[in-house]
């Protein structure tokens, strides 16, 4: 079996005992208001730049805190064609924490500032693609 096969085996067992296990516990929670996760398998062919057919397997989550809210996904591409990649993964990690929900305060209800968020974001990949990006939003 090759690595994306594995890869891919492993993604779905998880996601599977995850999403069935932590339902239950997430329902429960206090800190957690809302959560959604999905596993996707894309199948394509006759692209231009990366071969005749390509599969990706995408693990997305998004959920709502108390504190803020996280985003995150990976995707794990095999390309049939460039026996030499193989494959290829790339996956990101974005956290925001709200400044009202962890400092307690209202910032108007009505007003054109409702929240301050501090927006974090990692990104890794194969072959050392790696960031780091801290930002602001309301």
């Amino acid at each position: 079996m090759g690595v994306f096969k594995r890869l891919a085996f492993a993604l779905t067992f998880w996601f599977a005992v995850l999403s069935s296990s932590m339902a239950g516990i997430f329902a429960q929670d206090r800190w957690v208001q809302f959560s959604d996760t999905s596993l996707t398998f894309l199948v394509g062919t006759n692209f231009e730049l990366t071969g005749k057919r390509v599969d990706t397997l995408s693990l997305e989550h998004v959920s709502g805190w108390t504190w803020g809210d996280l985003f995150l996904f990976l995707d794990v591409t095999n390309f049939h064609d460039n026996p030499k990649s193989g494959g290829s993964w790339y996956g990101e990690f974005s956290p925001r924490f709200s400044l009202s929900k962890l400092g307690g305060l209202e910032l108007g209800k009505n007003g054109f500032v409702k929240d301050i968020l501090v927006s974090t974001t990692f990104e890794r990949g194969k072959n050392g693609i790696e960031a780091l990006l801290l930002g602001g939003g309301r």
